[in-house]
Order: C-alpha cells, then sequence, then structure tokens
C-alpha cells in the first residue's frame, strides 16, 4: 500500500508522456514494424496494458524513457526531447527513437 501510494504521489510529478518509434530493424523482429509509434504514459490504469512493445526492448531502454519523463536530459544529445535507442538483441536489432511529449497539466 505504501509503494502504491508513493508511486501515484510522483504521477503527479510527471511532465511529458513518451513515444517511442521503430526507425529501423536489422534483421528479423517478430513483434515491431518500422515506422511503427508506441506511447507509453504513466500512471497505468489496472486494466490497461502497459504498453505494446517487447519486453527485453523496454528493459533496455527504461531508464532512459523514465528520466525524459521526468524531464531529465542526457548532455551528450543536442535535443533533449528525443534519445535513441536499441534493443539488445545485437542479431535482429531494433532500433527506436524515444521522444518526450509535454502532458497538459490539469
Amino acid at each position: 500500500m505504501w509503494a502504491e501510494k508513493k508511486c501515484l504521489q510522483s504521477a503527479k510529478d510527471i511532465d511529458y508522456k513518451i513515444v517511442l518509434t521503430v526507425t529501423d530493424i536489422k534483421g528479423q523482429c517478430a513483434l515491431h514494424k518500422v515506422g511503427e509509434k508506441i506511447p507509453i504514459e504513466f500512471p497505468l490504469s489496472p486494466d490497461k496494458r502497459a504498453v505494446d512493445i517487447c519486453p527485453m526492448a523496454l528493459v533496455g531502454m527504461f531508464y532512459k524513457c523514465y528520466a525524459m519523463m521526468f524531464g531529465g536530459q542526457f548532455p551528450w544529445h543536442t535535443d533533449p526531447d528525443v534519445f535513441d535507442a536499441c534493443c539488445p538483441d545485437y542479431e535482429n536489432l531494433v532500433r527506436f527513437e524515444i521522444r518526450r511529449v509535454p502532458l497538459k497539466k490539469k
């Protein structure tokens, strides 16, 4: 219960939603196609799937997505709203663009 309350409290501090776009596939991927857009928005409702993304790809990008949702920046990137990432499957590499979009606060 404590963790749930803490999670909902921190969700109020989220300033952005994340949109992942598949930009390139080297090899084969059974789940994703080039050009596919995958929105990620928190908090998730209990009746909604987290996202329609390969779990291994999400694990590889999650810390970047999470930082960007809260306004984090990566100093080695010129555009603070965009970051490129890849899934960890080096034989069937899927590249994603991570883009943050400002949320409209209520």
